[in-house]
């Protein structure tokens, strides 16, 4: 077991992302995707970010993350396979009323927006 593997079975009843497809809607302005993200990649899960924004204004953390091995599409949602993702993680700027987010059944620990993630179910996304 590597150590994001100790870190991940520290979260109660977390199950191992190594492998994982996880998808992030919504890099974002102020790092919330990045964080999101950059955890993601250290516990071994194959990451896709995705924003509406353009590379003109993401460039910086776009850059990083596909250092670290994500793949990352800006500028909308052209070839994303969101039927495909194991989890979606959505930035909290991302509105729940985003087609995307729409299909996928919410897993929370807490009220709070920013403790959950969301889980089966494909959809196309036209956010």
């Amino acid at each position: 077991m590597t150590g994001a593997d100790h870190v991940a079975a520290r979260i109660a009843g977390a199950p191992s992302l190594r492998g994982k497809d996880v998808l992030v809607l919504g890099l974002g302005h102020f790092g919330g995707g990045l964080g999101a993200a950059r955890w993601l990649l250290a516990q071994g899960a194959r990451v896709t970010v995705t924003d509406k924004a353009g590379r003109e204004l993401l460039e910086l953390p776009a850059a990083e993350l596909e250092k670290a091995g994500a793949r990352v599409v800006l500028g909308g949602h052209a070839g994303v396979d969101f039927g495909r993702a194991d989890l979606l993680v959505v930035n909290p700027a991302v509105p729940l009323t985003a087609a995307c987010s729409r299909r996928w059944r919410p897993v929370c620990r807490s009220a709070a927006r920013s403790a959950c993630s969301w889980s089966a179910g494909p959809a196309p996304c036209s956010a």
